[in-house]
């Protein structure tokens, strides 16, 4: 059964991924530009959808980080309409990078968030050309310092986790965050080297729409399994 939204859905996101797209680009600029901002909207998604999550399960500031950085990715197609196109892509990178580092820092490694930026660190090559060399290399060796930086305790000193927080709770949904953002740069990828230009459109919009539940359903997922966590904790507890 359709969803009563995704008509309009549709059109949305069709929109958003030819923010900033004219017909004076090159077809290979265009593909970057579209997989930008596919991949900003999929950020401010994954974004908002940790929002119930991390309401129930990590400490209130993470509320507030996920809705500033939804709205942060909702504006990179921005930027491409306005012409921005390198400076969208060079943000959508490191403000990534500064979202999973902060987190690193403040939840500690236990948590299990260094391991997006494996993910982060193969974003670059579906938003840059290959002949990108430079930018293809910055993009990969940021999130890997990150990570090292993460794993090795160097962060430690920020860490501030509340009482009740639950480290392997947030380690297993690290692991479904990087493996949801692997598979989403792989396939926009795949589609940039397959696809011709009116195909790529098409295809991009079904890929934002399958990727964005409906917002009962992302609360109800991640609401109901936190919740009877934390009841079973708390009948544990003297």
């Amino acid at each position: 059964m359709s969803r009563p939204w995704s008509g309009s859905a549709i059109a949305l996101l069709r929109a958003l991924a030819n923010q900033g797209v004219t017909d004076a680009l090159t077809d290979a600029v265009k593909k970057r530009i579209r997989m930008t901002n596919v991949l900003s909207v999929f950020g401010a998604v994954l974004m908002a959808a940790s929002v119930p999550f991390d309401a129930l399960e990590a400490p209130r500031w993470m509320v507030i980080e996920d809705i500033v950085g939804a709205f942060a990715y909702l504006a990179f197609p921005l930027l491409n309409r306005a012409g921005y196109l390198r400076l969208s892509r060079l943000l959508c990178l490191v403000v990534s990078d500064l979202i999973v580092l902060g987190n690193v820092a403040m939840l500690g490694p236990s948590s299990g968030t260094q391991m997006v930026f494996f993910a982060l660190a193969v974003a670059p090559f579906a938003l840059y050309e290959l002949r990108d060399r430079l930018a293809i290399a910055l993009g990969v060796v940021a999130p890997v310092a990150c990570f090292v930086a993460g794993s090795a305790g160097w962060l430690t000193r920020f860490q501030h986790t509340p009482g009740g927080f639950h480290a392997g709770t947030y380690y297993a949904y690290s692991a479904a965050v990087t493996l949801a953002i692997l598979i989403f740069c792989v396939y926009l990828f795949l589609l940039a080297r397959e696809l011709s230009d009116s195909e790529e459109v098409a295809l991009l919009t079904v890929a934002m729409t399958t990727a964005i539940p409906s917002p009962p359903a992302c609360i109800a997922s991640w609401s109901k399994p936190a919740a009877n966590m934390a009841a079973t904790s708390s009948r544990a507890s003297p």
